[in-house]
């Protein structure tokens, strides 16, 4: 028995260093020939050599084959958790799950509330809020205006919205799972329809419109918001965000040329402008931050990477036509839909944009809205009140 168990250890051990040995050759060569190499080689390798000298310690001590076994199951488990947690993520393998219609005509927009919630607004004005384990609606909130274009949660868990034909704002309390009341309704808020909402990190709202400004709006004394400042532009605003706390925005500007814009909220004035971009040709185009220093935009028939610490434009690419909407899924990947109803996948890499082969053809025509629950994609079409949800 001693001979077995002598002739064991003296197997497994090489198999260790053949696999460490391996390990390290494998890497070694990727980064010699400039391939590509996923965090999961890296930690492989650590893990690898971690593993082998605890072996060996506890073979030259005691030769305790049992804590080997144990240990290299253990290895195995983290080396599986580790595989599953950092592989790339591939659109191909998305598949449409479930579709919901309780809508009313376009879904302009999705999010996700605090609560884990889809939330969805539509042509006909209504939100409807649905449970996230059966995606049956738990709120529906028949607005009886125009179109809702857009909708946030506000940091005071309540949500403003916005009408597209009559330029109303409306903040909505959502008092529990099924209840809701309605708190506030800013009637012609802008002169057109307003196309974005942020809350800054102060709590104050701006409001981005088509009749060429954003407002600010803060909370009065009486728990009501109130304009505070005006600012006008030379054409219609599509889209904004915040990009310093409380002190720069930028925004995309419908000019011809189109043009972002970085503006200081402090100095009252704009700090850069981007021109010669195609971008908003639709009322619905989105800038997405992708991390502290680079935001995404997707316009009509071109996606750009800006530097928003120094306001540059990094790199640019062409797509395949124009886009609608951009959904963030990591600091170096995201989504774009298409008028097309197609989801196309894009990454960053080395300051680049990468249009990558997976995609998925979501809807009929043109994508309105996307957003991300946990793993599922969730996406909203133009002709019909269909929301799809996407799993691997």
């Amino acid at each position: 028995m001693s001979f077995f168990f002598g002739f064991l250890e003296v197997l497994l051990t090489t198999t260790e260093i053949a696999m460490l040995v391996l390990s390290t050759v494998g890497l070694a060569y990727k980064i010699r020939k400039g391939e590509k190499y996923e965090k999961y080689d890296c930690i492989n390798l650590g893990l690898s050599w971690i593993l082998f000298l605890t072996i060996y310690k506890l073979f030259t001590c005691s030769g305790k084959i049992y804590f080997y076994l144990l240990i290299r199951l253990i290895f195995f488990i983290i080396l599986i958790l580790i595989y599953r947690y950092n592989r790339e993520f591939n659109l191909d393998e998305y598949v449409n799950t479930l579709t919901l219609n309780d809508n009313k005509g376009r879904i302009y927009c999705l999010k996700i509330l605090d609560d884990g919630r889809l939330a969805a607004g539509d042509e006909d004005s209504n939100l409807i809020i649905y449970d996230k384990e059966t995606f049956k609606p738990d709120i529906i909130i028949n607005n009886n205006l125009s179109s809702l274009l857009n909708f946030t949660q506000l940091k005071n868990k309540n949500i403003i919205c916005s009408f597209r034909a009559d330029s109303t704002l409306k903040i909505i309390k959502i008092k529990n799972k099924k209840e809701y009341e309605n708190i506030q309704i800013i009637n012609n808020a802008h002169n057109d329809a307003i196309s974005k909402i942020i809350e800054l990190k102060n709590e104050n709202i701006i409001t981005f419109s088509f009749d060429y400004s954003f407002k600010i709006w803060k909370l009065n004394n009486n728990n009501k918001y109130e304009q505070i400042n005006e600012f006008k532009d030379s054409n219609w605003l599509s889209d904004g965000l915040e990009i310093k706390d409380n002190e720069i925005i930028l925004y995309a500007l419908n000019t011809n040329p189109q043009s972002l814009v970085f503006y200081n909220l402090i100095k009252k004035e704009k700090i850069k402008t981007l021109n010669n971009l195609k971008l908003c040709i639709t009322n619905l185009i989105r800038i997405i931050k992708i991390n502290d220093n680079e935001v995404a935009v997707a316009g009509n028939g071109k996606v750009y990477l800006i530097d928003i610490n120094n306001y540059l434009i990094l790199h640019e690419i062409n797509s395949d036509c124009c886009n609608y909407c951009i959904l963030k899924l990591s600091n170096n990947l995201f989504l774009i839909g298409d008028e097309k109803g197609t989801i196309t996948q894009y990454k960053i890499e080395n300051k680049k944009i990468i249009k990558e082969s997976s995609k998925i053809k979501s809807h009929e025509n043109r994508i309105w809205s996307m957003t991300l629950l946990n793993d599922m994609i969730i996406s909203g079409g133009e002709n019909s009140n269909i929301i799809k949800i996407w799993k691997n």
